[in-house]
């Protein structure tokens, strides 16, 4: 027999079978495959469809000082940015007499289905009519302190003269004219 008639009719054969094999599968009950879809949309998250509360910026609070002297009664810019918003979303909050601020809590409700969560804020300080940026931390995680690294900043400082620190955790980073004494040890490493 010739090798070349061979090899077509092993060809045909394989797409009898495959054939045969499709035209089986579709012969199934309606329903077992509506339930079938139902458990790989769940199972891989299509079918979650349910709103979650994602911490976009969690809360701030510390003094700024420019020179060693308190910022005071200066306007603080919060930009913050996320899956929700990819423009910035801009807040105002303002010093007190001795360069202390506070910012709350931002959150926002949505799905995310198959998309990783992110969020990024900036924070910024307006001294004679200028805009000058102490505080960038980004976030893929969602819950409240995580671009922290889990825990609120306690005894936050910034000097507007300081170099920028860099702080590279696991889910979060920081970049930074500002020190706290839970931060760290190791700045520009990575926390894990």
């Amino acid at each position: 027999m010739n090798s070349r008639y061979r090899t077509k009719k092993t060809t045909a054969s394989i797409i009898a079978l495959l054939f045969m094999l499709s035209a089986s599968s579709g012969c199934s009950d309606e329903n077992t495959s509506l339930i079938q879809n139902q458990k790989e949309n769940n199972m891989f998250g299509f079918g979650n469809k349910s709103e979650e509360r994602h911490v976009t910026s969690s809360p701030i609070e510390g003094r700024i000082f420019e020179n060693g002297i308190p910022v005071s009664n200066a306007r603080i810019v919060r930009k913050v940015r996320s899956n929700k918003h990819q423009d910035w979303v801009v807040e105002e909050f303002n010093t007190d007499e001795s360069g202390f601020f506070s910012l709350p809590t931002r959150e926002e409700t949505y799905s995310l289905g198959l998309t990783q969560f992110v969020s990024a804020t900036q924070i910024d300080v307006e001294i004679n009519g200028t805009l000058i940026n102490f505080w960038y931390s980004n976030n893929s995680r969602g819950r409240l302190y995580s671009e922290f690294g889990g825990a609120a900043l306690e005894n936050l400082i910034c000097e507007l003269t300081n170099e920028e620190i860099i702080i590279n955790g696991d889910g979060y980073g920081i970049l930074a004219k500002c020190t706290w004494s839970n931060m760290p040890n190791d700045n520009n490493t990575t926390d894990n």
